[in-house]
């Protein structure tokens, strides 16, 4: 069995790592939200330029990223052809279409 003393220290440096933990946790997502002087416009891709070949992982908003726009748009495509095929997930498809034109 472990000494008092040497339990009490181990739940002092876990309680100790947990409060860092969270220190560093609200931190992060703050200090990534801070302008760099100099850094500039982040610049939107060229409409007519070719497809994209992967998202964009350093781009902290994946809703406005053209990647994941165009396989959102694979999946509405397939539930629409699913739809009309077998007759199912009809209400599915037309919500996701309605979701997607939301944008």
């Amino acid at each position: 069995m472990t000494h008092p003393r040497r339990r009490m220290g181990t739940v002092a440096v876990a309680g100790v790592c947990l409060v860092l933990g969270v220190v560093i946790g609200l931190a992060v997502p703050r200090a990534a939200s801070l302008v760099l002087p100099g850094s500039g416009e982040v610049r939107r891709a060229d409409p007519g330029a070719a497809p994209p070949v992967g998202r964009n992982m350093f781009s902290p908003d994946i809703r406005n990223d053209e990647f994941v726009q165009q396989e959102q748009r694979k999946v509405v495509e397939m539930l629409e052809r699913e739809c009309a095929v077998t007759g199912r997930n009809c209400a599915l498809a037309r919500s996701a279409r309605k979701a997607l034109s939301g944008k």
